[in-house]
């Protein structure tokens, strides 16, 4: 009797399974992307280790101060794709009087734009 039909099953099943981990592992990734394509946990495995602690342990005066140790242009590089909402990165910013203030503005000058595109058309 020969072993041969039953190696063959095993390593279609193998191949099957590696497959179909490679299409769970695609399928998280992208479940995991922020709204601008980028996703979170690449982000941070390219950080350098010291800016990774600091975003564990969640330390501002610690990142502040492991940017200032470093090439200014790698430094921003690395602020921009943690910053910016491409990549999920949850970003606290805290909300002041003055941002405040400026997003009120914002609104009201849109809302004269309006205005004045409205008027425009109906005369």
């Amino acid at each position: 009797m020969s072993w041969s039909p039953l190696k063959r099953v095993r390593g279609r099943a193998k191949i099957r399974i590696q497959k179909a981990m490679e299409e769970y592992e695609e399928e998280e990734r992208q479940n995991r992307l922020g709204p601008g394509g980028l996703d979170p946990v690449e982000v941070y495995d390219t950080l350098p280790e010291e800016m990774k602690k600091c975003f564990d342990d969640k330390d501002i005066s610690m990142l502040q101060e492991a940017i200032s140790k470093m090439d200014p242009m790698e430094a921003k590089g690395h602020m921009k794709r943690c910053m910016t909402q491409d990549s999920g990165f949850p970003t606290p910013i805290p909300t002041t009087k003055r941002t405040r203030k400026k997003k009120k503005t914002r609104k009201k000058q849109r809302r004269r734009e309006r205005r004045r595109r409205n008027d425009s058309v109906m005369n």
